[in-house]
């Protein structure tokens, strides 16, 4: 018998699906849920849950090869293939993830996958290889909650004791060095351009401060500080957002959460285009018992394939897809009100003119409780011909200890137990009550369109691709909020 009906019936009287379990779920994801799309009068549609960290899922990002990768509380990272099934469970590392990072400054990209995970402790260079689906990770001796690579060979890492600049860091060759560029605890952070990265911090923290800071990494100098905001304890909550027009403004956001009595929801924004001698203005917007985690720019993708060949990986995806941005955007957070994960819909107006730019609410995303039904004669048929297979193997090990009527019934009750887990594993990854946490983060896939989103509950979604027809064809109306 296999070592995954083995493990099973030793473990029965656990709470949690073993990891063979999860071998069985690897493939939920079918083609036509990947041809689903919102109805009518809906912007987005749960399809199913597709990865379930403990605790709470901190956020999701894709990878340049197209595969994505997500990560929780529970110390382990997902990796998930184009569309959307788990491929990796990593290891546990024995401490929180705060922030992960792809390294795409090297060769085969599209076969070999190099991450670097930033714990409090240690940093880990996560080396994954597709094709085989394996996993090795390498701990290096400096902690840290947040990592951003500036260049080839050029990281910066930010923890408790400040941000620090290292050159080399992974080098067998050369000796890595290190330069300290602030004091301040800094938790969010993006590169903008090779001129400009933005530091976000907060008073809450040790060595905080209510602070989100431009620095020119070249010159070494700040070039913008704003202050008084209470920026979220994330990386996901800064984004820049363009427009096609490259005469037009960008709008950088940032997401702000009150924790303390005299701090506020909200979302600051900035409008400039960003480059070394350019002006910046910007705004600050109240979302009162809102409070803002996360955003997400929207295009609108179209992807030619052939619905038959779709989850095939050997086609050429990049050539049968076409990219429009929008000026619409999700904002994902939590609703005090009503205690629940609340994603919102935005839209930005951009313009030559600074004082022309603003960004504006457009509604609240509302979804139905829905439990999408289960293919039960498909699991029986898949964990049938396994026993099969199992049966066969035993047989030919001539194991005397028990008679074949015994095996066989001792087989019987490890397949009716198998089903009877995946069948309730199943059930709850394709059920949708509600959002039961904040939306830490949301994503929209390059190469199909749908949204995916992490939450405090532990769960990663995967919505519909966004529906914005009616917006779109009446964009140039006003807008009732």
């Amino acid at each position: 018998m296999s070592d995954s009906i083995n493990n099973l019936h030793n473990s029965q009287g656990k709470k949690n699906p073993s990891k063979e379990i999860n071998n069985y779920l690897s493939s939920i994801v079918s083609t036509s849920d990947l041809l689903e799309k919102a109805s009518e009068m809906k912007i987005l549609e749960f399809i199913k849950i597709i990865g379930i960290h403990k605790n709470s899922a901190e956020n999701i990002i894709e990878l340049k090869n197209g595969f994505f990768s997500s990560y929780g509380t529970d110390n382990r990272l997902f990796i998930y293939d184009k569309y959307f099934n788990k491929r990796i469970e990593g290891e546990d590392l024995g401490d929180w993830i705060y922030h992960i990072l792809e390294i795409t400054s090297q060769e085969k990209i599209e076969k070999d996958i190099q991450i670097i995970i930033c714990t409090n402790s240690f940093i880990y260079l996560n080396q994954i290889n597709v094709e085989k689906n394996t996993s090795r990770t390498q701990r290096y001796d400096y902690g840290g909650m947040l990592c951003l690579e500036l260049k080839k060979n050029n990281y910066v890492i930010c923890g408790d004791d400040g941000s620090y600049h290292f050159s080399d860091l992974f080098s067998k060759i050369i000796q890595s060095k290190k330069n300290k560029l602030f004091d301040e605890n800094n938790r969010g952070g993006l590169v903008l351009n090779q001129n400009l990265v933005a530091f976000s911090s907060n008073v809450i923290l040790p060595n905080g401060e209510d602070k989100l800071k431009f620095y020119n990494p070249n010159s070494k100098k700040i070039v913008k500080v704003y202050e008084n905001c209470s920026f979220i304890l994330s990386s996901n909550g800064l984004i820049l957002m363009e427009h096609d027009n490259k005469e037009y403004n960008k709008i950088f956001l940032a997401a702000c959460k009150k924790y303390y009595a005299n701090q506020k929801n909200g979302i600051l924004y900035i409008t400039s285009l960003f480059g070394e001698n350019d002006p910046f203005a910007h705004k600050f917007i109240d979302t009162g018992n809102f409070e803002v985690y996360c955003f997400c720019p929207i295009s609108i993708i179209k992807n030619n394939l052939n619905p038959q060949i779709i989850l095939k990986e050997e086609h050429k995806e990049k050539e049968n897809i076409i990219r429009t941005r929008t000026d619409y955007f999700f904002v994902g957070g939590f609703d005090q009100d009503t205690r629940c994960g609340l994603i919102k819909l935005y839209r930005a107006n951009f313009s030559k003119n600074l004082d022309e730019v603003y960004i504006e609410f457009i509604q609240n995303i509302e979804f139905e409780k829905i439990s999408r039904p289960v293919n039960i004669s498909q699991i029986n048929e898949k964990v049938e011909t396994e026993q099969k297979e199992n049966t066969s193997s035993l047989e030919k090990n001539n194991d005397n200890n028990l008679n074949k009527d015994s095996k066989n019934n001792i087989d019987i009750l490890k397949s009716q137990k198998l089903t009877e887990i995946i069948s309730k594993k199943l059930k709850e990854m394709n059920s949708f009550d509600r959002l039961a946490g904040p939306v830490t983060s949301i994503l929209q896939s390059s190469n199909t369109g749908n949204i995916l989103a992490t939450c405090n509950d532990g769960n990663v979604y995967l919505f519909t691709p966004p529906n914005l027809d009616y917006y779109l064809l009446n964009k140039d109306k006003n807008y009732v909020n």
